[in-house]
């Protein structure tokens, strides 16, 4: 009974975060809050009657969504309502690879959307046969992961192959069209694609890469911040402080 209202809460919580989320931009607090700490209190019941084995697999999803968020990836009201749904659904099933799977999920859902997107995009620029070769990297790449797990580790050759393939296409990411240039006039609430700053006195513009792993290893530079990528996209504000300097993004 405990784990059907638990799934009950995180579906409801998710499927109103997603209404609110879509109509304000914003995900409030006090429904990702109260997702936490049903969650935590549900955790702590499993602790007492002797179940750990999620405890690991826990932590590791809450450090990864950190890493997102600071990443820049989500934005916070994102990454609470993910830790939430991980408290929630810890108990499903009772192995420690849920909640991994869980986010290769996600990974693989977004790596679809890039993959369609940047296959549109391939066509209008003329670079079908880039996109191809980068999409058939990653899938030579999955598969070769997938022979020899069988060989060495069978019982989860499946599961290194995708993970096999969301490393790849994170990576390939940095080199397809996932991006379009629109006038500034239209940019209210469009994600932006690019660091817009001042360094020596130049405004220079910094593209954002869209891979998570070089995006976490890459350098910071020092400077002037105009505008930069952010999950609720640009702003009046930063619209205005761009038009000095430039008409499109």
């Amino acid at each position: 009974m405990i784990y059907f209202l638990a799934s009950l809460i995180a579906l409801a919580g998710t499927l109103i975060a997603s209404y609110t989320d879509i109509k304000t931009k914003e995900i409030p607090n006090a429904l990702t809050f109260s997702m936490i700490f049903v969650g935590c209190i549900i955790c702590i019941w499993r602790i007492f009657v002797g179940n750990w084995i999620f405890i690991p697999p826990l932590l590791f999803a809450c450090f990864f969504i950190w890493l997102i968020w600071k990443a820049g990836y989500w934005g916070g009201g994102d990454a609470k309502l993910l830790i939430g749904i991980c408290l929630l659904l810890s108990p499903f099933p009772i192995t420690p690879f849920f909640i991994p799977s869980f986010f290769i999920m996600i990974g693989f859902v977004s790596l679809l959307h890039f993959f369609i997107f940047g296959f549109i995009e391939a066509l209008r620029r003329g670079m079908r046969r880039k996109f191809i070769l980068a999409m058939g990297s990653v899938f030579a790449i999955s598969i070769a992961t997938y022979f020899l797990s069988e060989i060495f580790f069978p019982s989860i050759s499946i599961f290194l192959a995708i993970i096999a393939f969301a490393i790849g296409g994170d990576i390939l990411s940095s080199f397809l069209p996932c991006t379009k240039e629109i006038p500034l006039s239209q940019a209210e609430g469009e994600l932006l694609a690019e660091k817009i700053a001042i360094v020596d006195k130049k405004v220079v513009r910094i593209k954002e890469n869209p891979s998570l792993i070089k995006k976490i290893l890459s350098k910071k530079e020092k400077m002037e911040t105009i505008a930069s990528p952010h999950p609720m996209g640009l702003t009046k504000e930063e619209i205005e402080r761009l038009k000095p300097y430039c008409s499109h993004v």
